[in-house]
């Protein structure tokens, strides 16, 4: 009797994004603010991001006119953090567009707000909870 091999190929889109984990002291508003500032968006209030029954996100997003999505999510809530192994992190922007935009600029552009004490990006293909930054909406 033969045995087959199947093989499970991998061939679903990948959504291509980056994560910068950012630690400010600042308001998510006001950040929000100075971040449309320094890279020209818009930034809007929506839902929050919800994990569970308790924990809840306070979430910003941007749509530009090519398509490219802003996000920006805080860490923190009452009951938890979104990702509890970057807990000096105060918030993440998620930068999700077909633009091959340089993360260097967005790392450089964003350090020279006064309100980021730090910014760095984050490895997405290998960190733990990234299926929380996948946002459908």
């Amino acid at each position: 009797m033969k045995i087959k091999k199947l093989i499970l190929k991998d061939d679903y889109y990948k959504p291509e994004f980056a994560v910068f984990g950012i630690s400010s002291h600042a308001k998510a508003y006001m950040l929000c603010w100075n971040i449309n500032k320094i890279l020209k968006i818009n930034f809007e209030k929506v839902k929050d991001q919800s994990m569970g029954n308790k924990m809840s996100f306070s979430r910003y997003n941007y749509t530009a006119e090519d398509g490219g999505q802003y996000d920006l999510i805080t860490n923190r809530s009452k009951h938890g953090y979104l990702i509890p192994d970057k807990k000096s992190v105060n918030y993440f922007f998620i930068v999700n567009t077909q633009k091959k935009r340089q993360k260097k600029e967005f790392i450089d552009k964003l350090n020279k707000n006064k309100e980021v004490l730090f910014i760095f990006e984050l490895d997405t293909t290998n960190a733990k909870y990234i299926d929380r930054f996948i946002l459908n909406d």
